[in-house]
């Protein structure tokens, strides 16, 4: 009898839900129904972006947690930081760091390459050392300077970041992966691919409605004063991989300056010497502006890491704990 009053019930509460006066509790019990069922849907996508699933939301947890632990680092490094006992080495520490080129001369000096100089400049076959030897050591030649302070009209200018690069890479390479840095790219393939197809206008454009076009940028080739170190020598008669000849050397009898060339310090080191301080102007600029970085120019070939002064940089980025991002040719 219980059971046949409960089926008995049950068909009249479910004759009341089709009463035609039941029907708007209906729908609405319907939508709210589907309504919750669509939230739910929502919530799993978004775990599941997320990587609550997978486990990938712990990687970023994971990385953030790192992140922190270099800031943390890095705080208290500068914190701690102090200059050279000897203000010549501290000097030209100084004016080293003060050889940061903008974007606008980077991209208005490749822009000369092929036309203005280097005339037969291949962006598929020469490297940063090559344009070194036909275009920075030339240009440069009359000042006697860095590349960067004749880009720059001699204004010191503080580098926000420094490109670690291989001089053995293709020099349009590099270039691409400091815009694509500036614009945001995780890689620069792409960026790569349009300077081939003649498209600097287009990138010029970008950068200019992101603000990017006065970014601060340290590059050794551009940043050291080639006449103090290589330009008069080519010890192992490097060719121009286009026109099949040696590389030539310059003529401008500025003397040469190496690591134990004087003065030196108590301990050494030469105090005119250039290449001998990335270091120390890493610390500098590390120590005076929080958000200094490093962006490593990574060869598709990956040669950086076999080059000694590259290791060098990342490690002494590292243990200042600089915040280091790489830019690759592609991401497969």
């Amino acid at each position: 009898m219980f059971m046949v009053a409960s089926v008995l019930n049950s068909c009249g509460a479910a004759k009341d839900w089709f009463h035609p006066g039941a029907l708007p509790l209906v729908w609405a019990w319907a939508y709210a129904s589907w309504s919750s069922f669509l939230r739910l849907v929502q919530c799993a996508s978004i775990l599941l972006m997320a990587g609550a699933v997978d486990g990938s939301l712990r990687g970023i947890i994971d990385r953030q947690g790192k992140a922190n632990q270099r800031i943390a680092k890095r705080e208290a490094w500068a914190s701690a930081w102090s200059s050279s006992d000897d203000f010549r080495w501290h000097q030209k520490v100084t004016e080293l760091a003060g050889r940061g080129i903008t974007l606008e001369a980077l991209l208005e000096f490749f822009e000369g390459l092929g036309s203005k100089y280097m005339t037969h400049f291949d962006p598929s076959q020469h490297t940063t050392a090559d344009v070194v030897r036909q275009a920075v050591i030339p240009l440069s030649s009359e000042a006697q300077t860095s590349m960067a302070e004749v880009l720059m009209g001699g204004r010191p200018t503080r580098p926000r970041k420094m490109i670690t690069h291989n001089w053995g890479n293709l020099f349009r390479d590099l270039v691409a992966a400091v815009l694509a840095d500036a614009l945001g790219e995780a890689t620069f393939g792409r960026i790569a691919y349009l300077i081939d197809q003649g498209e600097i206008g287009q990138l010029r454009a970008w950068l200019q409605a992101d603000g990017k076009l006065g970014a601060t940028y340290w590059i050794c080739a551009f940043s050291v004063n080639q006449h103090c170190t290589i330009c008069a020598d080519n010890p192992r008669e490097d060719k121009d991989p286009v026109l099949g000849v040696v590389h030539p050397t310059c003529a401008c009898q500025l003397p040469k300056v190496c690591n134990e060339t004087a003065p030196t310090t108590a301990s050494g080191r030469s105090i005119p010497c250039e290449v001998n301080k990335f270091d120390s102007m890493m610390e500098l600029l590390a120590a005076s502006d929080p958000t200094f970085e490093q962006v490593v120019a990574i060869d598709s070939g990956f040669e950086l890491f076999t080059r000694a002064w590259c290791i060098a940089e990342l490690a002494a980025a590292h243990r200042v704990g600089m915040r280091q991002t790489l830019k690759l040719w592609s991401a497969t």
